[in-house]
C-alpha cells in the first residue's frame, strides 16, 4: 500500500552529527571526513539498492560524487552549531504492481521537487524492506546552500528562501514534503495506468524538528518508517563527530 509518510529535519552540529558520517550512514559506504581524517564505514549493510546525487542544471558534475559535495559542505558551513543538511524520509510504494526502476523514478521526481528545482543538490539512497517488512522507503540528504552561478562552489549564502513555512512547530500544508510526494506518487500512478492511490490514512503531522504524534493512529507501514527513524536516532553516536 502506497501511504503519505514524510518527515524532515535538518543535521546540525549543534547535535554533534556531521554531514559525512550520515552520507555514509545513509549510502551505505565508506566515507572520509576530510577536516578530521575521521572514517564512517556502513558498507557491511546491505539494504540500499539505489544511490545517486543530483545536482541542479549546470552544477559542476564532481559534486555528484557524495565525498566531494559533503566534504564542500563540511568546508563551508564554519560555525560550530551549523545546519549541515536537510534530512528527508519519504515511504515508498510497497504495492506489487510497483517494481524498483518506478521507486527509482519517483524518487527522483520527488527529490527533483523539493530540492533541485530549488537549487539544491540531494542525496537519495532507497532503502528495501528487511524479511516480511513492508517498509521501502527513501532517504534525501539535501544541501543548506545552493551554487555559485559558475556551478564550482557552494554559495558563500544559506538558501534561506528554500526553508519550510513553520508555524508553531509545525510545516504549514502548502510546503510539506508529505503532501507533495504523494501528489508526485498519485500522478505517476495515473500516469502509468495504475488503479492505486496514496492512502491519505497514513498522514502525520509535519513537525519541524519535533517528535512524531498520535503514533496509534498510523498505519503499520508508516510504524515501519517510525521503527526506522526511532532506530537510525539511537544510532546517531555512530557518526557523530569526536
Amino acid at each position: 500500500m502506497a501511504i503519505q509518510f514524510a518527515r524532515i529535519e535538518y543535521v546540525s552540529r549543534a547535535d554533534g552529527r556531521n554531514a559525512i558520517g550520515k552520507s555514509s550512514y545513509n549510502g551505505r559506504v565508506r566515507e572520509t571526513r576530510e577536516r578530521t581524517g575521521q572514517v564512517f564505514n556502513y558498507a557491511y549493510k546491505t539494504d540500499n539498492v539505489f544511490h545517486e546525487i543530483m545536482v541542479p542544471e549546470g552544477v559542476d558534475t564532481s559534486f555528484k560524487t557524495a565525498s566531494v559535495l559533503w566534504n564542500a559542505v563540511e568546508r563551508a558551513e564554519k560555525r560550530k552549531d551549523s545546519q549541515l543538511q536537510k534530512d528527508c524520509v519519504v515511504a515508498l510504494p510497497d504495492d506489487k504492481e510497483i517494481n524498483l526502476e518506478d521507486r527509482i523514478e519517483i524518487s527522483r521526481r520527488i527529490a527533483n521537487r523539493l530540492f533541485v528545482f530549488q537549487g539544491l543538490a540531494v542525496q537519495l539512497d532507497i532503502h528495501a524492506p528487511h524479511g516480511d517488512e513492508k517498509n521501502w522507503h527513501l532517504h534525501m540528504l539535501a544541501t543548506t546552500r545552493g551554487f555559485t552561478a559558475n556551478g564550482k562552489t557552494l554559495s558563500p549564502y544559506k538558501a534561506r528562501d528554500t526553508d519550510p513555512l513553520i508555524r508553531r512547530g509545525q510545516v504549514m500544508e502548502a510546503d510539506s514534503p508529505g503532501k507533495i510526494s504523494a501528489q508526485i506518487q498519485n500522478d505517476y500512478f495515473k500516469e502509468k495506468g495504475l488503479n492505486l492511490r496514496v492512502d491519505p490514512i497514513g498522514i502525520l503531522p509535519q513537525e519541524h524538528l519535533g517528535p512524531v504524534r498520535m503514533r496509534n493512529h498510523m498505519e503499520p507501514s508508516a510504524k515501519e518508517i517510525l521503527r526506522v527513524q526511532e532506530a537510525e536516532e539511537r544510532g546517531k553516536e555512530w557518526y557523530r563527530a569526536g
